[in-house]
């Protein structure tokens, strides 16, 4: 009991990734509104870089991926840092001429980095979702496309227990291949012997969504489509202690895929979000539509022993929430949403939000429970609490928040230094790390 104590009130950082700008704000597990400016840094060049995704692994290394300009065009780059915040590597993963990004990085328990995204080819308005893998010394061991003629993008990564490896997408491509860089084609979708009626192995139209899994090696075990005729954006993955695999975004399509036991069978807005659930082997077990009239789209998933959490924006005055929401009105023309899920119905629905519009970008859990939110905020009664590291709305800005089931908001800031373009939280450790990302503003610190 008392080493678990001591684990519970252990500092954390806060990781913040700007355009090349790095933020750390520090504080405690049990800390609600002591938050204060730890470390900040620029990393990057003379023209405009991107981070997009930031991962901290349980010995305190930090895991950057975005996308820098290399002789006029963008290539992803993996940059490691130790914990006192120097650069182990920094890795450019070249290609064409085209634009890449990367959107996602994991690490395993080995140092290896993953890191998905997508690779635009030269000329060509089509692009590959890849994922390739890191050695510790900085060192791309190996990459593998996941294509075909049409547009395809990578935005979710997974490790489970065992070492296997899932990404989820979206795709336009007809026909839809792995091969390995400098290689053929590995595996084409419908090569699963065991497949049931609900995994469906066809382009239905528009984009659909796509999961993948592979070896520890990158060598590719599964893959399949997953969607109905209209655009469907699979935007994150999560893969509960069950060793279940959950994928969601939001779609346009009336005819996604459902299963009986659906939650919601029918669409009720423009677009609704979508969760669905999948077998180690890839089989849909379960699927459901969530949303209320209006659009929704949801942006971040984790998974914490039994339960699922959601997060998104919703621009519907009727989403589903549950009689303890902490806010049980829509106050602006968009709210961002919390959302937990657990087997097969809702435990928590809440909106988050002012009378601007509002949305969440990422969430992420601490040990004690916790909630950490980040995303972009135009409301100037933003719920905000005492000692805020910025209390003063500059137009649009980014936010951090932590907030608990069922008291609600326990720590909520501005963080108007930063012009938003995309805002993320991110990754847990046993030292509670995350991540927001924007455009740094006239001011850079504070």
């Amino acid at each position: 009991m008392g080493g678990d104590k001591i684990d519970l009130y252990k500092r954390f950082s806060i990781l913040f990734c700007t355009i090349f700008l790095l933020l750390i704000l520090q504080g405690t597990v049990a800390a609600e509104s002591n938050y204060t400016v730890d470390y900040s840094t620029y990393l990057g060049d003379k023209v405009v870089d991107e981070a997009r995704d930031v991962y901290v692994d349980d010995s305190g290394y930090i895991y950057v991926t975005g996308s820098t300009h290399v002789n006029g065009s963008k290539d992803v780059f993996v940059t490691k840092f130790n914990v006192t915040r120097e650069v182990i590597y920094h890795t450019i993963l070249t290609d064409t001429s085209g634009d890449d990004w990367g959107h996602r990085i994991v690490a395993d328990g080995d140092g290896y980095a993953y890191v998905v995204g997508e690779i635009n080819h030269d000329g060509l308005k089509v692009a590959d979702a890849f994922i390739s893998k890191i050695d510790p010394s900085g060192k791309e061991v190996k990459r593998v496309y996941i294509g075909g003629s049409g547009y395809d993008v990578a935005k979710g990564l997974a490790i489970d227990y065992e070492g296997n490896i899932y990404v989820s997408g979206y795709t336009i491509s007809t026909v839809l291949n792995v091969s390995e860089l400098g290689g053929g084609t590995v595996i084409v979708p419908g090569t699963n012997p065991n497949a049931t009626p609900l995994t469906d192995w066809t382009y239905h139209g528009g984009y659909d969504a796509f999961l993948a899994r592979f070896d520890q090696d990158l060598n590719p075990v599964n893959l399949r489509y997953f969607g109905g005729s209209w655009d469907d954006y699979c935007q994150g993955i999560a893969i509960d202690y069950a060793g279940n695999i959950y994928i969601t975004g939001y779609t346009y399509s009336d005819d996604f895929p459902l299963t009986f036991d659906a939650i919601s069978g029918d669409k009720r807005g423009t677009t609704d979000i979508f969760l669905s659930r999948f077998t180690p082997d890839l089989n849909c077990d379960y699927s459901t539509y969530l949303g209320g009239s209006g659009p929704d789209f949801c942006y971040s998933i984790i998974s914490r022993d039994s339960l699922i959490y959601l997060a998104g924006k919703t621009n519907s005055s009727d989403f589903p929430l549950t009689p303890n929401a902490y806010q049980k009105i829509r106050n602006g023309s968009s709210d961002g949403f919390i959302m937990v899920f657990n087997d097969y119905s809702v435990e928590y629905s809440t909106y988050l939000g002012g009378r601007g519009d509002d949305s969440i970008n990422d969430i992420t859990q601490d040990i004690l429970g916790n909630l950490y939110l980040t995303g972009w905020t135009g409301s100037d009664n933003f719920p905000l609490t005492p000692g805020a590291y910025d209390s003063s709305l500059s137009g649009v800005d980014a936010f951090v928040m932590k907030f608990s089931i069922p008291k609600g908001v326990l720590y909520s800031s501005y963080l108007g230094a930063l012009r938003l373009t995309r805002a993320t939280v991110w990754r847990l450790t046993g030292t509670r790390t995350s991540m927001l990302q924007g455009k740094p503003g006239p001011q850079i610190s504070r």
